[in-house]
């Protein structure tokens, strides 16, 4: 994944959790971990020796996707290794466990602390930096883990296969806590399905399809369910979900024609919009508002055509709006009014292309979306584009792309 991308991914998810995150190079020269954190004791902290000053590449095996260390003292850190780039992902430093008097005691008078000797002196600012550190349950901060390896690498990786350091004092309780954790895996694994659904939705520019989608998760999206572990209010925490789907979109758009500037003016004036709502319903309908958006930037994008016969854009405008019903000639006829004969015409001489050839090279491109940006099944695409059958679809496909729908999933899988 290209550096661009990672640096993006990593501005959202300090936007969303004030989550310590940054991105460093395999191999690379000792990473001062005081760098990392978000409040004004971090220095002293680190140079305490809450932690030490560590090799990126000591500190974590970047062969493995994921990996974790835990202190002591429940302070973790994470790492997602691109296993396509030289970079890392660098995640932390966060707190598994709440601030107590118990946990206090124990960081200022174990043996080899170095506060030991004078601890009075220490408890203020020490209290004051662990008391800022992000709070992040096991489970979520196994999901992060776990979202952001499949942000940067397209795995879902289970999490009984993160790799813990040999620094780590501590390994991860998988099996004690495996309800809980596969009660949040559910969750998660639900909202990644409904993301790559929008997703896929507003990268085909279907408006109307978005909309029936949409209507579906009205009062019930778990896309918006907040963290109970969480520090930060339930609203709050919604308003983060939606700006980070809002950037996760945004960044998946990938039209040389689309700038970044039409972009990031879609997203600071939605985000600005929602940090003034008070309801669930305002956010959703705010949430809503912001895909349709960008939904109808890649319909219009597609609609840019050579021709200027007002006639010619209302029917490709027809035809992106519809593009997963069984479309024909007659179909669009009758909707613009207009005798099949004429409109047959005047779009072989504007177009230079039959109509039925423009319907199935659109719908095809539809489909490459499909196969990139979700899991679905061939034969559900062939469906859901409404062709005759799986192996029409297929023939259909193998014309307009040189290729069979598999070996394009398997081209774009392996790059």
């Amino acid at each position: 994944m290209k550096r661009e991308m990672l640096e993006y991914y990593c501005d959202s998810i300090r936007e969303l959790y004030s989550m310590n995150i940054f991105l460093f190079q395999k191999g690379s020269e000792d990473i001062d971990l005081s760098q990392l954190t978000l409040t004004e004791n971090v220095s002293f902290a680190f140079d305490k020796g809450i932690t030490d000053f560590y090799s990126a590449g000591n500190l974590f095996d970047t062969t493995k996707m994921v990996s974790y260390y835990i202190s002591d003292d429940d302070i973790a850190f994470g790492c997602v290794s691109d296993m396509n780039s030289s970079y890392c992902l660098y995640i932390g430093p966060c707190m598994l466990s709440d601030l107590n008097q118990r946990l206090m005691n124990a960081m200022m008078n174990r043996y080899n602390s170095p506060f030991v000797h004078d601890p009075e002196r220490y408890y203020d600012q020490l209290h004051s930096y662990l008391a800022k550190l992000p709070r992040l349950s096991q489970e979520r901060f196994l999901m992060l883990l776990q979202f952001s390896n499949a942000f940067v690498n397209g795995v879902q990786l289970e999490v009984d296969r993160f790799h813990a350091s040999s620094f780590s004092k501590k390994k991860l309780a998988l099996d004690s806590k495996k309800r809980k954790i596969s009660e949040t895996k559910e969750s998660f694994e639900m909202s990644g399905r409904i993301r790559n659904s929008l997703l896929a939705l507003v990268k085909t520019g279907d408006r109307k399809r978005l909309n029936d989608y949409w209507d579906t998760l009205k009062g019930n999206n778990p896309l918006f369910d907040p963290d109970p572990s969480s520090k930060l209010d339930k609203m709050r925490q919604r308003k983060n979900s939606f700006i980070h789907l809002l950037s996760y979109i945004e960044s998946q758009i990938k039209d040389p024609f689309i700038s970044t500037r039409v972009l990031d003016e879609i997203h600071f004036r939605h985000v600005e919009k929602v940090e003034n709502v008070v309801s669930v319903q305002q956010l959703e309908q705010i949430c809503h508002d912001a895909l349709f958006e960008l939904t109808g930037l890649i319909a219009n994008r597609q609609n840019q055509i050579m021709s200027d016969e007002p006639l010619i854009k209302k029917a490709v405008e027809y035809i992106h709006d519809h593009i997963s019903e069984d479309l024909s000639s007659f179909d669009i006829a009758q909707a613009l009014q207009i005798s099949r004969g004429r409109l047959s015409n005047l779009f072989n001489k504007e177009m230079s292309c039959t109509l039925p050839d423009y319907i199935g090279k659109q719908k095809i491109e539809v489909a490459k979306t499909l196969l990139e940006t979700t899991d679905m099944h061939i034969i559900d695409i062939s469906s859901y584009l409404s062709f005759s059958s799986q192996s029409y679809f297929q023939n259909i496909f193998k014309k307009y792309s040189g290729m069979t729908p598999k070996q394009y999933r398997r081209l774009k899988d392996d790059q």
